[in-house]
């Protein structure tokens, strides 16, 4: 079995799919340098523990730097095509988050679907049903903070993970812990059984890529959006992949 024919029966099969040294060291260091200095302007002074950023292509946090964004909007639209091709279908860029480690305290994030956070538990089987949210990932150091429950995308809650999820209970429920190396990068369902765990102590660089298969984030609240990010002097293959996003996302190209 090839490569890509191995990772697709994973994501599949599972719902995340590990693609190992998917950056090599000098794109990893030079996507981290961009992230960072635009994660610097837009976290601002804020609480010491934040640990994830969303809106980073949004062009304020790039003023005197363009060739920095345009850089980044490349690669996303890149690596939306690589998860494009191992989920199936088309993708539509929906955000970015960017994970780092806390400050002050650890703790354990809680276990969720994507899905809850749209109609909220009572509707989330109609979204699981009619669309697919997908996260791709990259590690920028090691990173191993991230528990998926395999195969969870395709069936509902067992009854402990209803009971986790709904009462928001700190609890082992059968899930894997992935492991990422700096470099590797993670395919995964957005509607699978998952959490996080945020660690003093632990450096965290992780960059990740929130998508929607097929006609885009129907459910999605307009403001989970960034702002359009400007298109000259992207390659035409970038161009199209941003419109056909914006125009998904019900925003104006």
């Amino acid at each position: 079995m090839d490569v890509l024919a191995h990772q697709r029966a994973a994501y599949r099969r599972d719902g995340f799919a590990v693609l190992p040294r998917w950056l090599d060291v000098r794109a990893r260091t030079r996507l981290r340098a961009i992230v960072d200095r635009a994660a610097e302007r837009c976290a601002g002074p804020c609480p010491e523990d934040t640990t994830n950023l969303a809106y980073l292509t949004d062009p304020r946090w790039f003023a005197g730097r363009d060739g920095d964004l345009r850089e980044l909007l490349g690669w996303v639209a890149r690596a939306t095509a690589d998860a494009a091709l191992i989920a199936g279908d088309t993708a539509i860029f929906v955000n970015t988050q960017y994970f780092s480690e806390p400050r002050a305290r650890s703790w354990n994030g809680d276990w969720h679907r994507d899905c809850q956070f749209m109609r909220g538990f009572a509707g989330e089987d109609a979204i699981r049903s009619a669309s697919h949210g997908l996260h791709l990932r990259v590690a920028l150091v090691d990173d191993d903070h991230l528990e998926i429950a395999p195969g969870s995308h395709a069936r509902a809650d067992t009854p402990e993970e209803s009971r986790a999820r709904r009462e928001r209970l700190d609890v082992a429920v059968p899930a894997r812990r992935i492991a990422l190396r700096a470099g590797d990068g993670l395919l995964f369902h957005a509607w699978s059984v998952h959490r996080g765990r945020y660690l003093t102590g632990a450096p965290r660089r992780t960059f990740d890529l929130v998508l929607a298969l097929g006609d885009g984030c129907r459910d999605c609240p307009p403001d989970c959006f960034p702002p359009p990010p400007p298109l000259m002097g992207l390659r035409a293959d970038a161009q199209r992949f941003f419109r056909r996003s914006l125009r998904a996302n019900g925003q104006t190209p």
